[in-house]
């Protein structure tokens, strides 16, 4: 994994990935701050040493570091937004720089990484979804979680086990993998599909959308009792463990 920036959440970023047992994770991390002060950040979050992150030297905005790195050899590129900047707007502004030169330098490339891109400002997001990738905004996250937390103290506990790095994980399962390609079925019908493994459905993918729509999406919690025919490449949005 290839990570492009640094701000104050990135040592608990880092740390998150060493705990998952499952996986195990080679992180070169890019940024202006220099290395010494980013191993002080991690120290000052957590003394364990983290041998599997590699500090790299350099600006994600600058062509000629981008291609020094070989960003086409990793598998995920996550582009973090700064909190050194003036404002959310600059931030964001410094993304789409960034992101605009990786796409660039990966334009001829056979490989192309995942990517995710953290913004500050959700109007901002807008901005690229016409190119590939993932995104999170993470100021609307927390402040979602701290609402929720604040009106339902229980909610606390459950937040807890989702987000740790050894809870469950949202998953994509193709509707040929479930045997639910090209007939009809209620999303009522998932809940005993995938009870006996534990899993619960949170959602439907739709890939291959109908001439009319819009394109491939998501729909989260569907009417449970509205009938579905899913094609071979759509899917089904899980919440499972490892």
């Amino acid at each position: 994994m290839l990570i492009l920036g640094w701000n104050r959440r990135t040592p608990a970023l880092l740390h998150a990935f060493d705990r998952v047992s499952t996986e195990r994770f080679e992180v070169d991390v890019l940024s202006l701050i220099p290395a010494t002060e980013r191993l002080d950040d991690m120290e000052r979050y957590d003394t364990t040493p983290l041998p599997s992150v590699r500090h790299l030297a350099g600006d994600y905005t600058s062509r000629a570091d981008l291609v020094a790195v070989h960003p086409e050899i990793y598998d995920h590129i996550v582009l973090l937004a700064v909190d050194w900047a003036l404002s959310e707007a600059e931030s964001d502004a410094r993304t789409v720089l960034g992101f605009l030169v990786l796409q660039e330098t990966l334009q001829d490339k056979k490989t192309r990484p995942a990517v995710l891109i953290e913004w500050m400002d959700p109007a901002n997001e807008t901005m690229l979804e016409h190119y590939p990738h993932e995104s999170l905004v993470t100021p609307v996250l927390l402040s979602s979680l701290l609402t929720h937390i604040t009106l339902r103290r229980e909610l606390r506990s459950v937040f807890d086990v989702l987000l740790d790095s050894e809870g469950p994980e949202i998953a994509i399962k193709t509707a040929d993998q479930l045997g639910l390609a090209n007939r009809p079925f209620c999303f009522d019908d998932l809940y005993e599909l995938l009870g006996d493994s534990g899993e619960i459905p949170l959602g439907l993918y739709i890939l291959t959308p109908e001439p009319s729509s819009s394109g491939a999406h998501i729909l989260l919690n569907p009417d449970r009792n509205t009938e579905w025919i899913l094609k071979t490449e759509d899917a089904v949005v899980v919440l499972t463990t490892s």
